[in-house]
C-alpha cells in the first residue's frame, strides 16, 4: 500500500508538471509555478513519493537495515537537491515562490536552505510567472 501511494503521488506530480508545460528535470528552467493538486500537500511530492516507496519496500522486506535507504534518501535530498531546486525557483518566480513556500511543507529533515545565498538576479519572463 505504501509503495502504491508513493507511486501515485509521483505520477500525480508528474502529470501536473506535464499539464502545465513545465519541465520535470530540476536542471531545466521552470516555466510555471505549480501550486495546485498534490503541491498543496507538499512542495516536494515526487521526493515524498520516492520516500514512501523506499519505506514500503523496507517494510515489505521486513529488514531493519533496509530503513537506511529511506533515511539516506531524505538526508541526501534535504542537503543537496531540495536547496538547489528551491534556489532555482526563487530566482525564477521571486515573491510568488516565497509566498508558496511559506504555505507548503517540504520533505526535509535538515533545512539547508538558510545556508544558501539568496540570489534573485535571474528573473523569469512575465509568461513564466503564471501558475497552475
Amino acid at each position: 500500500m505504501t509503495i502504491g501511494l508513493g507511486f501515485g503521488l509521483m505520477m500525480w506530480a508528474w502529470w501536473l508538471f506535464r499539464d502545465s508545460g513545465t519541465p520535470i528535470r530540476p536542471a531545466d528552467r521552470a516555466t510555471f509555478l505549480v501550486v495546485t493538486g498534490v503541491f498543496r500537500i507538499s512542495r516536494n511530492p515526487m521526493y515524498l513519493g520516492i520516500l514512501l516507496m523506499l519505506a514500503g519496500v523496507a517494510i515489505w522486506v521486513g529488514s531493519l537495515p533496509m530503513l537506511v535507504a529511506p533515511l539516506g534518501f531524505v538526508i541526501l535530498t534535504s542537503i543537496v537537491f531540495i536547496p538547489y531546486e528551491e534556489q532555482r525557483l526563487r530566482e525564477a518566480f521571486g515573491a510568488e515562490y516565497e509566498a508558496y513556500a511559506k504555505k507548503g511543507p517540504k520533505v526535509a529533515l535538515i533545512d539547508a536552505t538558510p545556508n544558501m545565498p539568496m540570489r534573485l538576479t535571474t528573473q523569469a519572463s512575465p509568461a513564466a510567472n503564471r501558475h497552475r
